[in-house]
Parts: structure tokens; C-alpha cells; sequence
């Protein structure tokens, strides 16, 4: 059996719209993701870097442990802080519609977004998914609206 197989990682999402109570996602750990962490804990990199990033799209299948990326992402943003208590790595980050209105190049407080997926990667482009959800309904942002998000993943 494979080092990947006994690894055991839980966790989820925590995101909050405008500073509503916060809606918890559970995750979706990819086995790539398994395979990254198993990757680090052999060569004891700095955990902190397994995941990075935060991307965001408009995908509606459903997540799976074999997903390889995004079905229709969107958006990518570096998270504002990664770190660790004890078993858990968090990552979080404030995403605004204005900021996505910037990456996508339309005029300030134009777009309208609909996110139905969330990706934790390790890279601002390409790179390894970690982890992918897709919740059962649209988080809905436009203009000044904020997302504040917290992506911890537990490992047991």
C-alpha cells in the first residue's frame, strides 16, 4: 500500500458573503492532492507551500478525487495568509468582485459572478489541484461584494 493511501485528510470551507454567517463546504481532497502532501512529507519541504492559491469558477459537475483542475475556472488569487495549527493548514483570503472585474479586464463594477467551484492549488497558474468543491447553489458577486474565505485541511 501506498504511503498516499494512508494519509487521511478532511476539512473544508468557510465562506461568508458581505460578512453573513459563514457557510462551511466540506472538502474534496484530489489524489494528487494526497500525492503533493506525501510528496513534501518525504523530502520535509516547507508545508506551507502545498497549497497557495484559491481559484474559482463557474464548473457544475460534481467534485471528485480524481479531478485534475477546475472544469470552468475563472479566477485565480494568491491567499492572503497560509498557515498551520497543529494538524490543520488554513489559507485565506478576501476576494471582491471589483478584484475579479480587474483580472477579467472588464470595466470596474461591470461583471456579475456566479461561483459554483472552488480549487485549492499550488501555483497561480497550472499547477496541482489540491482540493475542489462544488457547492449545490452559486455564490453570487458583483462590484464591492466580498468573499472571505477560509481553506483548512486537516490531516489525521
Amino acid at each position: 500500500m501506498k504511503l498516499t493511501d494512508k494519509i487521511i485528510l478532511h476539512g473544508g470551507i468557510l465562506i461568508s458573503k458581505n460578512q453573513d454567517d459563514p457557510i462551511y463546504l466540506p472538502n474534496v481532497v484530489c489524489r494528487i492532492g494526497r500525492e503533493r502532501l506525501a510528496s513534501h512529507a518525504a523530502t520535509k519541504a516547507n508545508l506551507n507551500y502545498w497549497f497557495s492559491h484559491l481559484g474559482i469558477g463557474a464548473g457544475i459537475l460534481a467534485a471528485s478525487t480524481e479531478d485534475l483542475s477546475l472544469a470552468d475556472e475563472f479566477y485565480r488569487v494568491v491567499f492572503d495568509n497560509v498557515f498551520a495549527v497543529n494538524y490543520t493548514m488554513f489559507g485565506s483570503v478576501v476576494i471582491t468582485g471589483l478584484m475579479i472585474d480587474d483580472y477579467v479586464d472588464v470595466a470596474p463594477g461591470v461583471g456579475s459572478y456566479d461561483i459554483t467551484e472552488f480549487g485549492l492549488l499550488d501555483a497561480l497558474s497550472g499547477g496541482n489541484l489540491i482540493c475542489r468543491q462544488t457547492p449545490d447553489y452559486a455564490f453570487d458577486i458583483t462590484g464591492d461584494d466580498a468573499l472571505d474565505v477560509l481553506w483548512g485541511v486537516l490531516m489525521c
